[in-house]
């Protein structure tokens, strides 16, 4: 009998212990808020040769990044205030950036240090196991899941960087632009999205070309020439199921457009709606090969140029409101009088 009732006391307290420790567990933690004066996640890399004055913020916000991504994910916000970031933020999957009201980032184009040169993207969604990798994505396995939020005025400003690119989208599905103000294009592209499917981009704003003759969003494929991310296979992959909703184009040289046309490898279910394109030298949107198309709700004024009539497939076109300036440039790839509308 006593070893009965010894028998039951060492199982009772097996059992406590078990529940203890399973209620004393914790997680990992996965989200986080930041500010332009935080510490890089423990600490990392401030004894690195490259960390200084200049780098700091950029190297601060990729160990939060790289962490997450190991994790399986998380939310990473940024508390009002200047970020300048001289290298590209790597974007890993099921990562949400927030930007609250206030956040300005700024991309800047040198690191004052010899151990790390200044790159020209300020957020690659690419995590950072491939990045110095060749040929390892291909059609969409890139990361998925990928928000980047702004809250009130949240600001991305390339004022401070030629040739530079705001947000880079390779090879990734289920992404989600929305809330951000986009100023000051030298030469390159606030958004670039590449060989990507379920892409949304919404209310956001694309504002000022400072020199260049290139576009607010650029739509291409996975080939050499239309973009130069060594991790990318080539593969030709397009994009599909685009969304542009509620955004505004305004003193700019183009607005949307595609680099590259391949025949036999259309963009397929591009939507711009809702939107509305303003002073705009060169042209609105730049269609090369895209296929099933709306263009519907938007608004154009002042755009000036010249029309080309290239074949398009499935378009609706609709419900626009247009007033010109010198010329009535709207659309480079098709002839209004070719349009069906609904």
């Amino acid at each position: 009998m006593k070893r009965v009732i010894r028998f039951c006391f060492i199982l009772v307290a097996s059992m406590i212990v078990c529940v203890v420790g399973a209620a004393g567990k914790v997680e990992a933690k996965k989200n986080f808020t930041v500010s332009p004066n935080s510490k890089p996640y423990k600490n990392q890399n401030v004894n690195a040769k490259p960390y200084n004055k200049y780098t700091r913020q950029y190297i601060m916000l990729n160990t939060y990044l790289n962490y997450m991504g190991k994790q399986g994910g998380g939310t990473l916000t940024l508390k009002k205030g200047t970020y300048n970031l001289t290298n590209a933020l790597l974007v890993p999957s099921n990562v949400t950036i927030v930007l609250k009201d206030g956040v300005t980032l700024n991309k800047t184009n040198n690191t004052h240090t010899k151990y790390l040169k200044a790159g020209h993207v300020m957020f690659e969604l690419v995590r950072p196991s491939r990045i110095h990798k060749k040929g390892v994505l291909g059609k969409y396995n890139g990361e998925k899941n990928v928000k980047i939020i702004g809250e009130g005025n949240a600001t991305i400003n390339l004022g401070k960087c030629a040739n530079s690119e705001g947000i880079r989208i390779p090879h990734c599905s289920k992404v989600t632009i929305q809330g951000v103000n986009f100023k000051n294009l030298r030469n390159g592209h606030f958004i670039e999205v590449v060989a990507s499917k379920n892409v949304s981009i919404t209310d956001c704003s694309f504002s000022n070309c400072m020199e260049g003759t290139r576009c607010a969003v650029n739509v291409d494929w996975a080939c050499q020439g239309g973009f130069n991310g060594a991790y990318s296979k080539f593969d030709k992959t397009t994009v599909q199921n685009l969304t542009i909703k509620g955004c505004r184009f305004n003193n700019l040289y183009a607005g949307i457009d595609s680099h590259v046309s391949i025949v036999a490898w259309p963009h397929t279910n591009i939507r711009i709606t809702e939107s509305s394109f303003t002073n705009i030298e060169g042209y609105c949107i730049q269609m090369m090969n895209w296929k099933d198309i709306v263009i519907q709700n938007n608004t154009f004024s002042d755009v000036q140029g010249t029309m080309s009539d290239e074949e398009l497939m499935h378009r609706v076109i609709s419900d626009r409101s247009f007033r010109y300036q010198n010329s009535n440039l709207l659309f480079n790839g098709y002839s209004l009088a070719n349009t069906k509308q609904n």
